[in-house]
C-alpha cells in the first residue's frame, strides 16, 4: 500500500491521519504496524522527516497524550526491535546539526503536582554466564575534528522554595557470585596540551555548618580481610628537561569573620584503631632522589599575629595502661662524607627572659630514675662536649 501526495514547485501536499474525537467516550485509535512473519523478519516502520537542499529539514515529533506510551515489538528469535532517535545532519556553514530532546511532562497541579520522570535504562539480561550480561548505558558527547569535543552535563533540578535535587552515581551491590562494580572517575589524556583536571567541591551555604566532603574506602567483613585503602597521589613530571612532580596540599578551612572564637579548621591525621592488634602508624617520609638530595621534611607552626603568639609544637608518645610507653627518638641519618647534626634552639625575645631549655629523665616509684647521657662522637680525635 503506497500513500503519497503530489509534488509541486512551490509546495507539496500534506498527509494527515487523524482519528475522530469523542465528547464522552474514548477517542479512536490510529494503528500503524509492520507486518508479522513466521520465518523471515518482521516488517519495519520508518518515520522520516523530509530533507531540504536550501531550507531547514523537516522536524519529527513523536509524542503521546496525557497517559500514553511508545513501545516497539519483541522477538522470539533474534534481537528485539531497536529504537533509534537520530537528529538530522546539516552541510550549511556555521550551522549546527539537529538536537535531540527527551522531556518529561510537567505536573501542573498546584496541589502536589510532580514532574514526570525520565528513565533511560539498559535492557536486562537473564542468560547464564558472561554472555547474559545486562545492557550497558553510554552517554557520549559528540566528537569534533578540530574544535573541542562536546561536553557532558549532569545537573539536578532547581527549586524556587525548596532544596535542589540530588545527584547519585553508584554501582549496585554485587550478586551471590560476584563483587560490586567499580566506579571510575577519570579525565582524558592530551598529546600536546595539559591533561584534564578533576574538581571536587561543595557549594557554599548560609547555614551554621558548610557542606562536607567525605572520602571513605570500603570495609571488609571476611576473616583476615583488609579494608580498602585511600591513596592520594600527585602526577609525575616525566619531561626530559626540568620536569617536576605535582604537589599534594591538605589545608584546613579559614575563618574570616574577625571574631576571636572563629579559629581556622584543623588538619587531623590519625592512624586506624584496633581492638586486639596494633594500632595503625603514621609515617611522614620525604621523597627520594636518584642523583640529588632527598626532600626536606619541615614540621613547624606559622608565625603569630599582631596580638598573639605562634603555635606550640608538641611531640608526645602515648600513655600505656599495662606495657611501656613509646620511645621518642630524634636522630639523623648516616652519611659517607658527613653526618647531619641536631640543633635544639630556643627562640630569642626582646622583652622578657629568654626561653628555657629543659631536659629531664623519667621518674619511677620502685626502680632507679632514668639517666641523662650527653656524649660526644668517637673518631680519630674525640669530639668536644662544651657547656657555655
Amino acid at each position: 500500500l503506497s500513500l503519497q501526495t503530489g509534488s509541486g514547485a512551490s509546495g507539496s501536499g500534506g498527509v494527515s491521519m487523524v482519528s475522530g474525537g469523542a465528547t464522552a467516550g474514548d477517542a479512536g485509535d490510529v494503528l500503524v504496524r509492520g507486518g508479522q512473519s513466521v520465518a523471515g523478519s518482521g516488517g519495519s516502520i520508518q518515520l522520516l522527516a523530509g530533507e531540504s537542499t536550501s531550507g531547514a529539514a523537516g522536524s519529527l515529533a513523536l509524542a503521546t497524550g496525557d497517559s500514553g506510551g511508545v513501545t516497539v515489538g519483541s522477538s522470539g528469535d533474534g534481537n528485539g526491535g531497536a529504537v533509534s532517535i537520530s537528529a538530522g545532519n546539516t552541510t550549511a556553514g556555521s550551522s549546527a546539526g539537529g538536537g535531540v530532546r527527551l522531556l518529561a511532562g510537567n505536573g501542573l497541579s498546584t496541589t502536589a503536582g510532580a514532574g514526570g520522570v525520565v528513565t533511560i535504562q539498559g535492557g536486562a539480561g537473564v542468560g547464564i554466564g558472561a554472555l547474559g550480561m545486562g545492557g550497558s548505558l553510554s552517554l557520549l558527547g559528540g566528537p569534533s575534528a578540530s574544535g573541542s569535543g562536546g561536553g557532558l552535563l549532569l545537573q539536578s533540578g532547581a527549586s524556587d522554595a525548596g532544596g535542589s535535587g540530588s545527584i547519585e552515581v553508584e554501582t549496585v551491590a554485587g550478586g551471590t557470585g560476584g563483587g560490586s562494580g567499580s566506579l571510575v572517575l577519570k579525565t582524558g589524556e592530551s598529546p600536546v596540551g595539559a591533561g584534564g583536571g578533576i574538581s571536587l567541591s561543595v557549594g557554599d551555604g548560609a547555614s551554621s555548618v558548610g557542606g562536607g566532603v567525605s572520602l571513605a574506602a570500603g570495609k571488609s567483613s571476611e576473616g583476615g580481610g583488609v579494608g580498602g585503602g585511600v591513596s592520594i597521589v600527585a602526577g609525575d613530571g616525566t619531561g626530559a628537561s626540568a620536569g617536576a612532580g605535582g604537589g599534594v596540599s591538605i589545608t584546613g578551612g579559614g575563618a574570616t569573620d574577625g571574631a576571636s572564637s572563629g579559629g581556622g579548621g584543623w588538619v587531623s591525621v590519625t592512624g586506624g584503631s584496633s581492638t586486639a592488634g596494633v594500632g595503625g602508624g603514621i609515617s611522614f617520609t620525604s621523597g627520594q632522589s636518584a642523583d640529588a638530595d632527598s626532600g626536606v621534611l619541615a614540621l613547624r607552626t606559622a608565625a603569630g599575629g599582631s596580638a598573639g603568639s605562634s603555635g606550640a609544637v608538641t611531640v608526645i608518645s602515648g600513655h600505656a595502661e599495662s606495657g611501656g610507653s613509646g620511645s621518642l627518638r630524634l636522630a639523623t641519618g648516616d652519611g659517607t662524607v658527613s653526618a647531619g647534626g641536631i640543633e635544639l634552639l630556643v627562640g630569642s625575645t626582646d622583652l622578657n627572659a629568654g626561653g628555657d631549655l629543659y631536659m629531664k629523665s623519667g621518674n619511677t616509684v620502685q626502680g632507679s630514675g632514668g639517666r641523662v647521657t650527653i656524649a660526644s662522637g668517637e673518631g680519630a680525635g674525640a669530639g668536644n662536649c662544651e657547656t657555655v
